[in-house]
């Protein structure tokens, strides 16, 4: 069985029913706040929950649409490289004469924060663009944009869509359009580049949604990914821009991956209810992190009782570039008679995953959902699904075409302070209404420890001090981290944080503290024997909220203590010298360290 996700730490309303549908979501989290979209509004909250401003996409982008251009499929991103959130979207005006192919209306608009933490949605707070999307270059197209997708790195902003007909209606190609980040942030003048008529390279046939990745680091790289046209393929094909700011080219590549891929069923809602739209199995959003792409599409999977609607997510290796991709995790995750889809995914620095996405069933209603896997669990396994938030009804909202639509996305955000995640899902509140459900959660984050020096021996009622270090290897901040005695012994602890640059204590005593993902935080411990002691190996606890505790390593992490009546030598500290001399330069060298302890 596979073990629980995380609990929430905190959750709440992210966006209400707007009488637009389906919601397209969207979440981004800054140093302070969260900026929220869907298809009807964009919404800053804290992190609490507290409103702080909302208004409708429509009139967020006012400034750049004609009077009766829609904004619709949105998209948010903060970018920790400039310490600023973008939001995205498409526009278009269809009516008779543009049908006929004379003053069609398309574009793409964009925002970009002006600060970490904006609070309002106009002009104070943001820069806006917007950009003909009938443009293929500077070649005029009866062409309109759709399901734009949002990628940032830390010279690029890259946004990849979906071009359709204006005539008929009827699927084009995808357009990749690339913008000068440095601009954009100083709100300048940008000139777009674009690539566009992308084809697959195993069938040559018109390439579908290929999403641009938001992207931690600095891969050198910029990488997009969509899955194969190939009729229920599992394959992924690859796409990376170089010397984007200056002469941008693209470069492909195809991750080959076994089985069946195909478009999902239908998903069931209790008796009376129309099923619910699944879309396809086409990709929603993309991650770079650590030299790999993380992705996920909602797929069909048979089970006993019949196919449903499933998650299937992957990670793509791409440490070599965008010719060689490999699929090194892959799995189909969903269960019996149970459609899980629209599920979105984000990555943590270590690694770890979390997705938000949506479930129903014939006795369950429509219902926000997420679940995690943290880096050491075993390869191409989640854990298993966690309630969001339950669905109070079925759903019930067709479209012209009489489809019960749903999604089209759900959105999740990893915080670059604490590194926990923001899940942010669709569920149903009554008949056809929808709701979009926000949930916090983080994922245990390992610690490792090492105690200088390894063994004391002092007076009984005297202090043996050493020097303790607890490194956060994992991807989110340990919290309220404190030290004490895991061996039975009559003894007080006291323990104090410390500069590790100069090991003079910082803290008071027996304080719990904070420690960030990637940090090694240094304390200074006093054990203090109460009675004589043989030599014993004292081994510390290390415990924190979400904290996964070192191992014991006897030697690396325990102090040999022994204690006596009578005052007895007690040996700090044995090292081995450069050339075997007995003497050790001040500094020392690179390989040698001098540990002291009062």
């Amino acid at each position: 069985m596979a073990p629980a996700a995380p609990a929430l730490t905190t959750n709440f309303l992210g966006i209400d029913f707007s009488g637009i549908f389906p919601p397209d979501a969207g979440i981004a989290a800054g140093p302070t706040v969260l900026v929220l979209v869907t298809n009807g509004a964009l919404t800053i909250r804290d992190k609490q929950g507290f409103l702080i401003t909302t208004e409708t996409l429509r009139t967020f982008f006012a400034g750049l649409r004609q009077p009766t251009e829609s904004a619709f499929d949105p998209r948010v991103v903060y970018d920790p490289n400039s310490g600023r959130f973008f939001v995205s979207a498409a526009g278009r005006i269809t009516n008779a004469s543009c049908k006929a192919g004379v003053d069609c209306v398309s574009h793409l608009f964009l925002a970009v924060s002006k600060t970490s933490s904006p609070v309002t949605t106009g002009s104070d707070d943001w820069f806006f663009y917007g950009f003909d999307a009938t443009l293929d270059g500077t070649t005029p197209t009866a062409n309109w944009i759709d399901f734009p997708t949002l990628g940032v790195d830390p010279s690029l902003v890259v946004i990849a869509a979906e071009m359709f007909s204006f005539s008929d209606g009827s699927f084009q190609y995808v357009k990749v359009r690339v913008l000068n980040k440095a601009t954009l942030t100083a709100g300048g003048t940008v000139t777009p580049f674009d690539f566009f008529k992308l084809t697959d390279p195993q069938t040559g046939f018109t390439s579908i949604t290929t999403p641009a990745a938001v992207t931690f680091g600095a891969p050198g790289t910029f990488f997009l990914m969509s899955s194969s046209r190939t009729f229920g393929s599992c394959n992924m094909i690859v796409r990376g821009i170089v010397n984007g700011t200056s002469a941008p080219t693209m470069t492909t590549g195809l991750a080959a991956a076994p089985g069946t891929c195909g478009d999902p069923p239908d998903a069931a809602q209790p008796p009376e209810a129309m099923p619910l739209d699944t879309g396809d199995n086409r990709l929603r959003n993309l991650v770079y992190r650590n030299g790999s792409l993380w992705a996920a599409q909602t797929v069909a999977k048979s089970f006993p009782s019949g196919t449903v609607a499933a998650i299937r997510w992957v990670q793509v290796e791409v440490s070599g570039g965008s010719t060689t991709p490999r699929i090194v995790q892959d799995q189909t995750y969903g269960q019996d008679g149970v459609s899980f889809m629209y599920a979105a995914v984000a990555v943590d620095a270590a690694n770890n995953v979390g997705l938000a996405f949506t479930r129903s069933s014939a006795s369950e209603f429509p219902s926000a959902y997420y679940t995690a896997r943290l880096a050491g669990d075993p390869p191409s396994t989640l854990q298993a699904s966690a309630l969001l938030k339950a669905g109070g009804s079925t759903y019930e909202k067709l479209d012209p075409n009489g489809t019960n639509r749903w999604g089209d996305y759900s959105a999740i955000a990893v915080d670059r302070v604490d590194g926990s995640f923001w899940a942010f899902a669709e569920y149903a509140t009554g008949g056809a209404t929808w709701g979009m459900w926000v949930g916090q959660f983080s994922l245990p984050t390992a610690l490792v420890s090492a105690v200088l020096p390894s063994s004391r021996s002092v007076q009984v009622s005297t202090p043996a001090t050493a020097f303790l270090t607890a490194i956060n290897t994992g991807g989110a901040t340990a919290r309220a981290v404190s030290i004490g005695l895991a061996t039975p012994i009559a003894a007080n602890l006291t323990c104090r944080t410390t500069d590790p640059a100069t090991n003079q204590p910082t803290g008071s005593p027996n304080i719990a503290v904070d420690i960030p993902a990637g940090v090694a935080q240094s304390f200074v411990v006093a054990v203090t024997p109460l009675a004589a002691l043989d030599p014993t190996d004292v081994a510390f606890t290390i415990a924190g909220n979400g904290v996964v505790p070192p191992a014991v390593i006897t030697g690396v992490n325990t102090l040999l203590l022994s204690a006596s009546p009578t005052p007895v030598p007690d040996i700090v500290a044995l090292g081995a010298t450069a050339g075997n001399t007995g003497c050790s330069p001040w500094p020392p060298s690179t390989w040698e360290r001098v540990a002291r302890s009062r």
